[in-house]
């Protein structure tokens, strides 16, 4: 997100006193980056801004014009509707703690400190109020999308409608309950396998080779994933029933003997045991709709103007 232009407004918002003005001296057209209802966006801020912005949203640096020109366009917007929540936070007059700098406290304990110090304690100020910044815009985020919501009524025929068109995200995979166990040694698992089909205790054979860790060591039972092994043993245990065991499965991690103690089917939820979860997807979803309709309808009435384009840099190539 983009906070430094806000940043007297925000310390007039949260601070006593006389707010800080900012830099109100004439700017000449050059200079400025962009437009926001009387609000001026410096190239030097909006460069510095760019680079968190990146930062933030975990962007890399672009590597062509036209891959700058929509990131610019990101952070145009995200800069755009920051201020539109800057102007709900102070409508609003939300509350949101300030808390003193660590290294301000460190400072006022000692009557001398290395050079270049003052430097981090400006540093690390200038990172306080941005996180501040960030939570007066979330708060703001959050108390409109709750004030949106109250008008939001979810109809039971929605319900119904989102279960049946949605089946599958209320489906429950075949899980199985197993004993394990594993082997380095092709002739050891051949072995093994030979035993328990001719009788002998799975349990026992597993607690005496089996070199399993974790939940299914020594042929404890466990519930096996079937979405976290390899796909060749899903298509074998699939198919193998209850009190059965699996022949000798490979993998590059060892040899398996898989016993099966008990099948849960795949089933689907019944709809009494989701509807309260569908109700609340769908009253987030309607939120989310509400909230974007508002925001876009803001922007709208905002007076924006492009000024000075960000210009791209593209980075030095070695020769």
């Amino acid at each position: 997100m983009i906070f430094l232009v806000l940043n007297g407004l925000f310390l007039l918002g949260c601070n006593s006193g006389a707010p800080e003005q900012g830099n109100h001296a004439s700017k000449s057209e050059e200079s400025i980056a962009l437009y926001v209802d009387g609000i001026d966006v410096t190239m030097e801020e909006l460069e510095e801004e760019y680079k968190y912005f990146l930062g933030e949203m975990g962007l890399e640096k672009p590597d062509s014009p036209d891959h700058h020109e929509q990131i610019v366009e990101l952070c145009y917007n995200s800069l755009i509707e920051n201020i539109v929540l800057f102007d709900v936070y102070m409508e609003k007059k939300l509350e949101i703690p300030v808390e003193e700098s660590t290294i301000r406290g460190i400072i006022s304990s000692r009557e001398t400190f290395p050079e270049g110090f003052d430097l981090l304690e400006e540093r690390v100020q200038m990172w306080q109020n941005r996180v501040q910044r960030r939570l007066a815009v979330i708060a703001a985020a959050a108390a409109k999308s709750q004030e949106l919501s109250r008008s939001i009524v979810i109809e039971p025929d929605e319900i119904h409608q989102f279960y049946a068109e949605n089946q599958h995200l209320f489906t429950i995979p075949l899980s199985l309950d197993t004993r394990v166990i594993r082997v380095f040694d092709p002739d050891l698992a051949t072995d093994i396998h030979a035993k328990v089909k001719g009788g002998w205790s799975f349990e026992k054979l597993a607690e005496r080779y089996s070199k399993e860790r974790g939940k299914a060591a020594k042929g404890q039972i466990f519930q096996l994933n079937l979405q976290e092994i390899d796909p060749d043993f899903i298509t074998v245990l699939e198919k193998t029933m209850e009190s059965h065991v699996s022949p000798v499965l490979t993998s590059y991690q060892g040899y398996y003997i898989y016993k099966v103690e008990k099948r849960y089917p795949e089933h689907i939820l019944e709809f009494d045991a989701v509807k309260k979860d569908i109700e609340e997807k769908l009253h987030a979803q309607k939120r989310s709709e509400l909230f974007r309709e508002w925001m876009k309808k803001k922007k709208s009435e905002l007076n924006i103007r492009i000024g000075t384009p960000l210009p791209f840099e593209a980075d030095e190539q070695e020769n």
